[in-house]
């Protein structure tokens, strides 16, 4: 429908969920692009969601959203936690070949402290 309607279907993503299945289906919709949230490489990023493997669930849903024809980038908010990680997720953007990301920092005060 958005697309009848000259508009982009988008998404943004953890993309844990996104199967070879799901990412084809989202295709067959009109789904144009996706937007992954990463926030780190592995260790950091699997750190910050709790969850051993959902950096690699994350690479797997970019993996079945380019193999569908789905455009895809990352999303990456920067935070003191992990703004070291940014050198190493262009190395990423390079080796799996993924043409966008999107730089969101986040900074924050109160009082006297930055968090």
């Amino acid at each position: 429908y958005a697309k009848s309607k000259g508009m982009r279907a988008v998404i943004s993503t953890n993309g844990t969920l996104i199967t070879k299945e799901l990412a084809a289906e989202l295709k067959k919709v009109g789904l144009s692009y996706v937007g992954i949230s990463l926030d780190g490489l592995e260790a950091v990023h699997d750190k910050f969601r709790g969850k051993k493997g959902a950096f690699g669930e994350a690479i797997n849903g970019i993996n079945y959203a380019k193999e569908a024809g789905i455009k895809v980038g990352l999303r990456f908010t920067i935070n003191k936690r992990n703004a070291q990680e940014v050198p190493g997720i262009f190395k990423l953007l390079e080796e799996e070949n993924i043409p966008r990301v999107c730089f969101i920092i986040l900074f924050m005060r109160v009082g006297e402290q930055s968090l």
